[in-house]
């Protein structure tokens, strides 16, 4: 069992399920406060207060646990400060996301506000804007070779960088503990579920020398290993030891990966649906609610086949 991994999967996914019921919860928020008729300084007072900087100590206090846990799993005892071989990205850019999100969001409350007063049905006109809000929220780009590949969400794009850091955290700990400890041996665990990209380099011991007996470690990097939403962090290994009976690197790991990628999809999208539920009977919209109740329905039957899909793939791994 990879310990780094584990803890690397709670805290993110931990992070991630908090940041999006805070979205959730305030695109309940930003139509109920329209409906009631109330002021965009009183939704930006309630928005401020919900998306605070306490997560800035979180990612913090996660980092110097990894790195002890790091330090256990390399069998080194604590050699103080970190070498940064591999730079984080600053909190500063969790704010700046942040600011563009509330921004946004302001800008958009303001907006429907000053046709929602005028017209005699605030339900009826605001029902149009429900779907489009998610839309119009998934502002954070995200680019590549210097042009906006896609666009995500808040809680997409600050749960990314958290990931990241703590990955590189725990490479550079680990790269620390090798050089300080004079050992060059590192092995990358096989993961179950891992990505295409990370499959064909796990489960393999890499040496932090060139021209060694073992592939050198930046083989692994260049080839995407450590990517934004990797968990792989090497280990130290002070002896060749017996690799794992499964690599995890097979058609069948990757169909398996890819249906856990949809469950997850459709979880996100239950959760989605059940805040546009709230709104609607707030609304007292019943057709939209029926709608809406449906969707939910199906995606609950389509999760259910996605994880019975996964059992035969699993059979058919071992």
């Amino acid at each position: 069992m990879d310990k780094i991994k584990d803890f690397i999967d709670e805290e993110v996914n931990d992070y991630r399920l908090k940041t999006e019921a805070k979205e959730n919860e305030t695109k309940e928020q930003f139509f109920t406060y329209l409906l009631l008729g109330y002021s965009v300084t009183k939704f930006k007072k309630w928005v401020d207060k919900k998306w605070d900087k306490s997560d800035r100590k979180q990612m913090a206090t996660s980092k110097l646990k990894l790195e002890e846990l790091v330090d256990k799993v390399n069998e080194v005892n604590d050699i103080g400060k970190t070498k940064n071989y591999f730079e984080l990205i600053d909190y500063k850019r969790v704010e700046e996301v942040k600011k563009s999100f509330t921004d946004e969001l302001l800008k958009y409350y303001e907006k429907r506000q000053e046709i929602a007063e005028k017209v005699p049905n605030k339900a009826e006109y605001l029902k149009d804007f429900v779907d489009k809000y998610d839309k119009q929220m998934a502002n954070v780009p995200y680019f590549k070779n210097g042009k906006v590949y896609s666009w995500h969400t808040l809680s997409d794009y600050t749960s990314m960088i958290y990931n990241t850091n703590l990955t590189r955290a725990g490479w550079n700990r680990t790269l620390t503990d090798a050089e300080r400890t004079g050992n060059n041996l590192l092995y990358i665990e096989a993961h179950p579920f891992s990505c295409p990209v990370c499959m064909q380099y796990q489960g393999k011991y890499y040496s932090t020398k060139k021209n060694d007996i073992y592939p050198y470690i930046g083989t692994a990097l260049d080839g995407g290993i450590g990517h934004p939403h990797c968990k792989h962090v090497p280990t130290i290994a002070s002896s060749p030891i017996k690799m794992q009976d499964d690599d995890y690197n097979s058609v069948e790991w990757q169909e398996r990966y890819e249906i856990q990628q949809k469950i997850m999809a459709v979880e996100r999208n239950k959760e989605k649906l059940r805040t546009d539920l709230s709104i609607y009977e707030k609304m007292g919209d019943q057709t939209k609610i029926d709608l809406t109740k449906a969707k939910i329905k199906k995606l609950n039957q389509k999760n259910r086949e996605l994880k019975a899909s996964l059992w035969p793939i699993a059979v058919a791994s071992q």
